[in-house]
């Protein structure tokens, strides 16, 4: 399909090429939902100020909660990385 990213696996993230091929086909925001949005904020709110999201240990935390996070957590990572080597590129 014409202007598609070439997906070389290992290369992107799951999220990474949601993001560059979905926008071809379709508005992004459709897949935004404000359940998702919550939670981002609530991830970056807690690792701001160094807080649990829900009281307790870390095993005492919802199964949801250590997935949803976990997901934010690498694809944050991954634009990191991918913003790093956008920027050693041009020096």
């Amino acid at each position: 399909m014409e202007g598609m990213a070439v997906n070389i696996p290992g290369q992107y993230s799951l999220g990474q090429n949601l993001y560059f091929n979905l926008r071809t086909c379709t508005c992004p925001m459709h897949l935004y939902d404000n359940w998702s949005q919550e939670q981002i904020k609530a991830f970056m709110y807690c690792k701001e100020f160094n807080i649990p999201a829900f009281p307790g240990s870390y095993v005492e935390q919802p199964a949801w909660w250590l997935d949803v996070s976990s997901i934010i957590r690498n694809e944050l990572a991954a634009i990191e990385k991918f913003e790093s080597g956008k920027w050693q590129k041009k020096n």
